[in-house]
């Protein structure tokens, strides 16, 4: 009631009228204390990223540490139609650096499959009197045509009378947007499940649990994440009391999207009954930083732990501090600074183990420092913004990448931890061309590793190197490696075996051979996806650097259910005279088939740039003929 009582209040005597808070500045810095919401009248109030969307008349909620983009009541892109959900999340960036949205889409779920269509957004607080921003959403339950579609049958998700209302609070100077629901159920007595699911952009970032680290979660947790695989951001969904459950049914879902999701435990809700519940979802440089913000929040004792990073007596910036708990499972982690230095809120009374890492992804593209990430659904400056950064580079994030791992040590208020500092090898091409360099272990992976801690090796691999103009590098553990350098099957190959130690700079000169070619024939590759894919784990454009480097061609973009222009991005790329880009699509209804369809046109006033919507259009056709003639139908 208290909360009511407050919102009512705020509503009252400190909201300012809707005419001033549409001129609201959003784009703004805010400093300490400080706090805004309101709608989006200016694209400078957006932000980057490899899932940014945000468009004019959403709405930007933030303060001078983390920034939220709420969807207004306007379809949406990807796999969730409906708008009022989290669009895009970032931390504020220093300046000079992108933003690094990985967030494709947030929804609220009252069942199995039952979100929120959202019929209004409204700013309940602005910030401007000091107090917590509040945005508030409202709207009718609806099925998910994801679901519905997939089955071709709406009676997976039966209709029910139901109206859900979230309010999106963050307080100054806080990690973490809080999201408070009340579901008004005016239908027959049900059992529901309520759910907030945040589906990922995978190319760019990976799971992490708490007792787990990277991977699948556990059947109970308290939070869960997702977190860029450079150290770009942490993102996590937090329950505001007690534990997340996980649900076999609504896990289901993860199999046709990648998606973190906080479950609660059912409740059985009646005709006239109403249900409330809170949570957080938070974003910062590390999950040490949220995990802070969440014990506070929770009224929950701590002890604070923290030590150092160090590797051949330098100080090191961006490495991973694992905590782990008494049994050696992770609890959080935190990003050493630019001293050095790190610290992490455990629970009081708890014993620890700490380990520091910095092995990174091992899977490297030839792109300057600080480079952005694309996305085909964000606005023309924002997109333009980002195109600069793959031609030019950025201010760059720190990111302790080749590092290795270092012991295990106990957790206390100052535990130094070393890392062993990587070599450089550094790969030129001779006719200064595009290559793929892969660094093989001459005698099998010497280390044995958590691989809850650090990511696999990429196929075995200690790291993959895609060089798009002729030279590029790449940071080695070190030992003796086998290093080989091609170009696809047309081009003779390179081998050699180096010996690379710590701060060492090895350097390979490789000549590629023509053998195979001839002029009037091209190689395509008709069927790649990239990020715009729910199964794709490598960026747009990432996608069209090793295209290159394999020697293709022609490169089709068939990413599921999306229509995509890659060919803005090479230019910037420098691959406009190597590599051709045909726009295309791989329509994909699960009871019938994926097909691929090419060539297309973008249509950027419609979600998805205009892709078949099979989930939503199936009662149209019916058949799969009806379906191959909606595909020819799309532009």
């Amino acid at each position: 009631m208290s909360r009511l009582i407050l919102l009512a209040t705020l509503f009252l005597s400190c909201g300012t009228p809707q005419e001033q808070r549409r001129s609201l500045d959003l784009s703004r810095r805010l400093g300490a204390g400080e706090v805004l919401a309101g709608e989006v009248t200016r694209e400078t109030a957006l932000f980057g990223g490899a899932s940014a969307e945000g468009q004019l008349g959403d709405f930007k909620i933030y303060n001078d540490r983390v920034r939220f983009i709420i969807q207004g009541a306007r379809s949406g892109g990807y796999y969730v139609e409906y708008g009022g959900g989290i669009l895009d999340a970032d931390i504020v960036r220093a300046w000079g650096q992108q933003g690094m949205d990985m967030l494709d889409e947030h929804a609220v779920m009252a069942g199995l499959g039952r979100l929120m269509k959202a019929e209004k957004v409204q700013v309940i607080n602005d910030g401007t009197n000091g107090k917590a921003a509040i945005l508030r959403v409202t709207g009718q339950t609806a099925p998910m045509q994801l679901l519905t579609g997939a089955v071709e049958n709406m009676e997976m998700v039966p209709e029910r009378d139901a109206t859900l209302t979230t309010d999106y609070i963050l307080e100054p100077d806080s990690w973490l947007l809080e999201l408070q629901t009340t579901l008004e159920w005016n239908d027959q007595t049900t059992t529901i499940s309520t759910v907030d699911m945040a589906f990922m952009g995978y190319e760019v970032a990976e799971s992490y649990f708490p007792g787990v680290g990277l991977g699948e979660g556990p059947t109970q947790f308290g939070w869960a994440g997702g977190v860029g695989q450079r150290n770009e951001l942490a993102l996590a969904i937090m329950q505001s009391d007690g534990d997340f459950v996980a649900n076999a049914m609504l896990q289901s879902i993860s199999s046709m999207a990648p998606v973190i999701m906080g479950t609660n435990l059912p409740v059985t809700l009646s005709d006239g009954d109403t249900h409330s519940w809170s949570r957080y979802i938070g974003v910062a440089k590390d999950f040490a930083t949220l995990t802070d913000a969440w014990h506070a929040a929770r009224g929950e004792s701590v002890q604070t732990i923290g030590g150092s990073v160090t590797g051949s007596g330098a100080l090191i910036e961006g490495a991973r501090v694992h905590v782990l708990d008494a049994d050696e499972k992770p609890l959080t982690f935190a990003l050493s600074g630019s001293d050095g230095t790190w610290t992490a809120d455990v629970p009081t009374g708890i014993d620890t183990k700490v380990q520091a890492t910095g092995r990174g992804p091992s899977v490297h593209y030839d792109l300057p420092p600080g480079a952005g990430w694309y996305s085909p659904y964000s606005t023309d400056s924002v997109r333009q913004a980002s195109l600069q950064t793959l031609g030019r580079g950025a201010r760059a994030r720190p990111n302790a990448e080749g590092y290795g791992t270092s012991t295990r040590e106990t957790g206390t208020a100052n535990t130094p931890l070393v890392l062993t500092p990587p070599g450089m090898l550094q790969v030129k091409i001779a006719d200064g061309g595009p290559a793929v360099v892969r660094v093989n272990f001459a005698n099998g992976d010497p280390k044995v590793v958590d691989g809850g801690l650090v990511p696999e090796r990429p196929s075995g691999a200690m790291a993959w190197l895609y060089i798009k103009d002729g030279q590029g590098s790449v940071p080695i553990e070190p030992g003796t490696y086998e290093v080989v350098v091609h170009r696809g099957g047309r081009y003779s190959y390179h081998s050699e075996t180096i010996e690379i130690g710590s701060n060492e700079t090895v350097d390979i000169s490789a000549t590629l051979v023509a053998e195979t070619i001839r002029p009037e024939i091209f190689t395509a590759d008709p069927h790649a996806h990239a990020g715009p894919s729910g199964d794709g784990k490598i960026p747009m454009e990432g996608r069209l650097v090793n295209h290159a480097a394999h020697g293709i061609d022609i490169h089709f973009g068939t990413d599921h259910d999306h229509i995509v222009d890659y060919r803005p991005l090479l230019a910037p790329l420098s691959l406009d005279g190597v590599l051709g880009s045909v726009v295309a699509c791989e329509v994909s209804p699960v009871l019938r088939g994926h097909f691929n369809a090419y060539p297309l046109a973008e249509d950027r006033d419609t979600p998805n740039n205009g892709a078949l919507a099979w989930y939503q259009t199936w009662r149209e056709w019916l058949t799969t003929a009806g379906l191959f003639e909606a595909i020819r139908e799309n532009p």
